[in-house]
């Protein structure tokens, strides 16, 4: 039994996941920076002003290359998920989950740029929903590639599948907890830096893991 159309899909999502690995270091990156040169305490590791000219001019680089990365791996994303629908019907529900997420991405590019601070409520919303649409993506995607192996008697695939699952949710659990919610609820400012640390390295590990299973699969289905 051969899943062609999945196959292609597949192989464009394991590309997609690549540009979200990138975004994920630059996010590790860029908060390392943050705590370097002190940029929301004003108490940094780094005093020497040169240095701290050269990593913010660096921060602003990476930072750039943060809002692009995602939006290249989405639309990829996208094209893939499309492809893999007209093999398995779960990958319908993705798809739309990745195009609505899109939208929200340029939505709030685009009420950041022309509204700035009057937007920020919309935008704080915009960034505790989208992590949980992520969840419900990754779900999706890890259930429609189970159900492909489990056709071709690959068992092991849905294993794999929840384990990934699983720490992509908590990754993305704390994103929005870091992310959205200390506007509307008070946490201690400490809490949310630890929160936003540990949502930037589990981020990058379910990126990495998502990228494995995803290669598993292609090879599954090749």
């Amino acid at each position: 039994m051969k899943f062609e159309e999945a196959y292609r899909g597949i192989r464009k999502l394991h590309a997609a996941q690549l540009f979200k690995v990138l975004f994920a270091v630059l996010a590790v990156a860029l908060l390392i920076i943050t705590l370097l040169v002190g940029q929301d305490t004003g108490h940094g590791y780094i005093t020497d002003k040169e240095t701290v000219e050269t990593l913010t001019t660096a921060a602003v680089i990476m930072g750039i290359a943060a809002l692009i990365l995602p939006v290249i791996g989405l639309i990829l994303e996208i094209i893939g998920l499309k492809q893999a629908s007209d093999d398995e019907e779960s990958f319908r529900v993705a798809l739309f989950l990745a195009v609505f997420s899109l939208l929200l991405e340029i939505a709030g590019s685009v009420l950041s740029t022309i509204f700035k601070d009057r937007a920020d409520m919309a935008l704080n919303i915009i960034r505790i929903i989208k992590p949980v649409m992520n969840i419900v993506l990754i779900l999706m995607t890890v259930l429609g590639i189970s159900k492909l192996t489990d056709a071709l008697d690959k068992p092991k695939m849905r294993n794999r599948g929840i384990a990934v699952f699983a720490v992509s949710a908590v990754a993305n659990v704390c994103k929005a907890c870091g992310d959205g919610l200390p506007a509307f609820i008070k946490i201690p400012e400490d809490t949310v830096d630890v929160i936003a640390s540990a949502s930037s390295v589990l981020g990058l590990i379910a990126y990495c893991m998502y990228m494995s299973y995803l290669s598993k699969a292609v090879v599954v289905l090749e």
